[in-house]
C-alpha cells in the first residue's frame, strides 16, 4: 500500500482557506482598510464582493477533490470526509491531468465506469508535484504515468 495523493492537501485546501477567510476576514473588514473605507462605503462593498468571489472560486476548486488515494496494486482506496470507496483498476476508463498555469501541482482526474460515492470522476492532487524538463516543457507526473500504464494493461487483459 502506498499513498499516491499529495500530503499537503489538508493544509492547502482546508486549513489555508479557513485561515484566510476565518481569521483574515474580520481583520481586513474592520481594521485593515479603515482609512480607505472611511471615505466612502462603495469601496467597502466592492472589496467585500471581490473577497467573496475569491472565496467562492477557492471553494469550487476544492469541493470535488478527495482527501486521500491509496494504491493497493489491483485497486485504489479513495477517501474523503470519513467515507471511503474501493475502485478497481479495471473500472477506470480514463486518466487525465490538468496542469494549472499558476499552480505547482497537476490535478489528476480518474473517470470511472460506474457512479460511486464520489461520482463518476475522482479528482486529486498526485504526490510528486509538477515536473518540468530541461527544455521547459511539462513532463507527466510519475503517478499519472503509472496509472495510465496499469489501466491500459488491465484493459488488455480483460479482452
Amino acid at each position: 500500500m502506498r499513498v499516491i495523493s499529495a500530503k499537503y492537501h489538508f493544509f492547502l485546501y482546508k486549513l489555508f482557506p479557513m485561515l484566510l477567510f476565518g481569521i483574515g476576514s474580520p481583520f481586513i473588514f474592520f481594521r485593515g482598510f479603515d482609512k480607505m473605507m472611511e471615505s466612502t462605503a462603495t469601496y467597502r462593498v466592492l472589496f467585500i464582493l471581490l473577497y467573496s468571489c475569491l472565496g467562492y472560486l477557492i471553494w469550487q476548486s476544492v469541493r470535488s477533490m478527495v482527501d486521500e488515494v491509496q494504491d493497493f496494486g489491483g485497486y485504489l482506496l479513495v477517501r474523503k470526509s470519513g467515507r471511503s470507496e474501493r475502485v478497481n483498476i479495471e473500472n477506470i476508463i480514463n486518466v487525465s491531468a490538468d496542469y494549472p498555469k499558476y499552480s505547482g501541482a497537476p490535478v489528476l482526474r480518474l473517470r470511472v465506469d460506474h457512479f460511486g460515492i464520489f461520482g463518476s470522476e475522482i479528482v486529486f492532487i498526485p504526490a510528486g508535484g509538477k515536473k518540468i524538463s530541461k527544455d521547459g516543457r511539462r513532463r507527466r507526473n510519475a503517478v499519472e504515468e503509472d496509472l495510465i500504464k496499469r489501466v491500459d494493461l488491465a484493459r488488455r487483459q480483460q479482452k
